[in-house]
């Protein structure tokens, strides 16, 4: 099916962008409707203009691809937090298995 593109269109998964941003910000942990993070964020910008947040484009499989990471950066740098990123273990499921082997590690050890 995706590689004919039937019944699979190519989504943005900007309202994954949104929703991180409203969950960072404190605006909307549990969206309980789709668009929820973004409407919270709408409804508490109000009237407000500000200055536009930092971002990059980046090349992927020959496709422009957003890179959300100096949109959140920015995000969380208003909110006070310095923002730590992963080098050294995969971020994703090899860093949770990684982690997960630390723990146990260190259990082991004290038993």
């Amino acid at each position: 099916m995706v590689g004919r593109s039937v019944n699979c269109p190519r989504a943005s998964s900007a309202g994954r962008l949104f929703g991180a941003a409203a969950s960072l910000i404190g605006l909307c942990d549990d969206a309980t409707y789709e668009g929820q993070a973004a409407v919270a964020l709408e409804s508490a910008a109000g009237d407000e203009r500000a200055e536009s947040l930092p971002w990059r484009l980046a090349r992927a499989d020959g496709l422009w691809v957003y890179d959300p990471v100096p949109t959140l950066t920015a995000l969380l740098e208003g909110q006070g937090l310095r923002v730590l990123v992963g080098s050294a273990v995969p971020v994703n499921d090899g860093g949770i298995s990684y982690g997960q082997a630390a723990v146990a590690a260190a259990r082991l050890r004290e038993a």
